[in-house]
């Protein structure tokens, strides 16, 4: 009885030091700032008691007190977000979190506040303004422990959120952006018999600039089955330079420009542990050439993806696409590609990754109609380099085009064209913005084919960024 009483007295002189700090800090003209000066230590500490005691209502009392003196205090806004959490009001403890983000004067204070944000999101089951909020806070981390903490807090909204997103931007100035040729001079194997090639056809340099959204979101989700709808929409654009205008004249910029989007479902089912995934996919969409319809397309997709050994992962499948051109719609084209990849993670954090593939095409086109083989070969330096790191990746592939014609004039033996492409990408771990980094590719690649016009040599340095995790 007498720890109840003895509570009692407690509970009530912290109402009254409540209401006196409340009503110093209200208090009219000077007297106000001179009772600031003494009663905001004293409001803060009682305001963090309150919140450490679950005591929202005083706790809500003296942050407003504190914000009546100072609308831009973030600690203010900080105990009333906790309030409103409290309270069971994510909303507000956002709103009032986000506003102590915006005033506050340290990376620690800023970190804080967005980790409230993000809860307070999460809390109302916004889980993409969730992950917006922890990027922030890695944005913000004051240690690489803090940003380890959002970065692992970000992973797991993420797994949460039926809706996903991944988003790829580049600039990259090149020596051939219309995949133009080397030679003026139209030869087939070795004997000039076609004639001269348009100045648009020959290598034009530039900068080319791509967008790249891919989007999906959870329908329905069990231990052991999982579908999604999928999205896409690739944009790409080319900027001439002044060197290629000069030598190109009739050609634009609008002649290169290249849309794609496209629709889909996907579904995974699990086949356990030892025996990996296997993915069913689905996708419909439309490509549009220099501002002008050019193809519909369908694709499907089948594929497994196992673990091999502690640190393998092996993936195979096969892939059916459907091609109507706009320009020939009574030929339309059917492809099938057969593929197998490997990944493996080395001892030392390092990993290297093979794929193969197998692609043929049955069209009525004797340009269209080919058959050939692609092989890639990368390896990822998975330790940093100072404040980089590095992959690098080289591919090369083979077509054959078994009934190719120019014009009227059909190619001995066909078209085969070899081409090998490497690529070496730096991405610069130490700068980032919200969990983005910047990233510079460097690609050449050169083409060999038996008719000139198909001989393309580029090189090019790609400007973009990428997610960190």
């Amino acid at each position: 009885m007498i720890r109840r009483a003895a509570t009692r007295w407690r509970g009530a002189g912290r109402a009254l030091l409540a209401g006196a700090l409340a009503a110093l800090l209200w208090s009219p003209g000077p007297a106000r700032a001179e009772a600031a000066e003494l009663s905001i230590p004293l409001a803060r500490g009682l305001a963090e008691a309150a919140v450490r005691a679950g005591d929202v209502a005083l706790a809500t009392q003296m942050a407003r007190a504190l914000l009546d003196a100072d609308p831009e205090d973030d600690f203010a806004h900080y105990v009333l977000a906790h309030a409103a959490r409290a309270e069971d009001r994510p909303r507000a403890a956002r709103r009032a979190a986000v506003r102590a983000f915006r005033y506050a004067q340290s990376d620690g204070r800023r970190f804080e506040a967005a980790q409230m944000a993000a809860r307070g999101a999460l809390d109302a089951r916004q889980f993409t303004v969730a992950q917006y909020w922890l990027r922030r806070a890695t944005d913000v981390a004051p240690t690489d422990q803090a940003r380890d903490v959002a970065t692992r807090d970000f992973r797991a909204v993420r797994r949460m959120n039926p809706f996903n997103f991944q988003l790829r931007f580049s600039v990259s100035p090149s020596s051939n952006v219309n995949n133009g040729a080397e030679d003026a001079l139209n030869v087939i194997d070795g004997v000039p018999v076609v004639g001269l090639l348009s100045p648009d056809a020959l290598a034009l340099s530039g900068v080319e600039t791509t967008v790249d959204l891919r989007t999906r979101f959870r329908l329905h989700e069990t231990a052991r089955q999982r579908t999604e709808l999928t999205g896409r929409a690739y944009l790409r654009r080319v900027a001439l330079s002044d060197e290629a205008k000069r030598k190109a004249p009739m050609a634009s910029n609008g002649d290169y420009a290249l849309n794609v989007l496209e629709a889909g479902l996907r579904h995974d089912m699990a086949l356990g542990p030892a025996a990996g995934m296997l993915r069913l996919s689905g996708a419909l969409g439309d490509m549009a050439y220099a501002g002008d319809p050019y193809l519909d397309f369908a694709r499907l997709t089948l594929a497994h993806v196992k673990p091999v050994a502690d640190r393998g992962r092996l993936h195979y499948g096969l892939g059916l696409e459907a091609r109507r051109y706009d320009r020939a719609a009574d030929r339309p084209e059917r492809i099938a590609d057969l593929f197998m990849g490997y990944r493996h993670a080395l001892a030392s954090g390092d990993s290297l990754d093979f794929g193969v593939s197998l692609r043929a095409n049955d069209v009525d086109s004797t340009t269209l109609l080919s058959r050939g083989i692609t092989a890639r070969l990368g390896y990822d330096f998975g330790r940093a380099f100072g404040p980089v790191t590095l992959s690098a990746a080289i591919a090369a592939s083979y077509t054959d085009y078994p009934d190719y014609r120019v014009a009227t004039i059909r190619v001995p033996g066909g078209r085969q064209d070899e081409s090998l492409a490497a690529t070496f990408d730096i991405a610069f771990q130490d700068i980032q913005h919200a969990g983005f980094l910047p990233v510079v590719s460097l690609k050449a690649e050169r083409t060999l084919s038996n008719v000139s016009r198909f001989e393309t040599d580029s090189v090019s340095v790609s400007f973009g960024i990428r997610s960190a995790f």
